[in-house]
């Protein structure tokens, strides 16, 4: 009996390890286009007008959000998109880190964080490079800060004695939470009346990836698909 043998065009017949790696490819493509398409209409999407989140968040990045429904209570260390009162009718949304739950004792001594009674450690590191409208002096120093549960991120530190470097120790209210940008001289947060605490409620959401970025050369490859931590 003849053995078999390829097709006219000298091809061999379709096997089932070549239907499996079709189906392969096809699961990954789907799960891809399930992951983007979650993505799109999952997440809230802002753009960074201002340096007062730097080095962690620039001006002009854009950064997704996970709304609060899906990321579940605000945790210390989260950096949050909330809405603020800008007068009669006007509310706009700020961006900022969770550094202090309800019920906290908060408090700045030194330029150093207080939470409890207790300094919350810091390590000076290389500062990173940052965009040029960063609003943030030539002098200005970069921390690794670790708060109470042990998540770390970075922080600037521009005047050795800035008008915020001294806070005096407040109580968080129920249902509340306190809230300070990473630059932390250059940034309107809970430390004024401006802002104050911020109820529960008006937290919409917390930061996970910067999906894009630029500044005056060009688009920041090095930003994006940056995870925000």
């Amino acid at each position: 009996m003849d053995q078999a043998s390829p097709d006219a065009s000298g091809s061999k017949p379709f096997g089932r390890t070549g239907r499996l790696a079709v189906v392969a490819a096809l699961t990954a493509v789907g799960l891809v286009t399930f992951c983007v398409l979650g993505f799109l209409v999952l997440t809230k999407k802002f753009s960074i007008v201002s340096s007062a989140m730097s080095p962690t968040l620039n001006v002009n990045e854009f950064v997704a959000f996970l709304p609060t429904w899906l990321s579940g209570e605000p945790q210390r260390g989260d950096v949050a998109a909330f809405w603020v009162d800008a007068g009669p009718g006007n509310r706009v949304i700020y961006v900022m880190r969770i550094v202090g739950l309800p019920g906290d004792r908060i408090a700045v001594k030194d330029s150093i964080l207080q939470i409890n009674g207790e300094a919350v450690p810091r390590r000076e590191v290389e500062r990173p490079a940052l965009p040029n409208d960063t609003a943030v002096g030539p002098g200005a120093r970069a921390f690794e800060e670790t708060l109470p549960d042990g998540r770390s991120h970075l922080i600037l530190d521009d005047h050795a004695e800035g008008f915020f470097d001294t806070f005096a120790e407040t109580v968080v209210p129920p249902g509340q939470y306190f809230l300070m940008g990473d630059n932390r001289d250059n940034a309107h947060d809970s430390r004024g009346e401006r802002v104050g605490t911020i109820a529960r409620d008006d937290i919409t959401g917390t930061a996970r990836l910067i999906y894009f970025a630029y500044d005056g050369t060009g688009i920041r490859f090095d930003r994006v698909g940056t995870w925000v931590r």
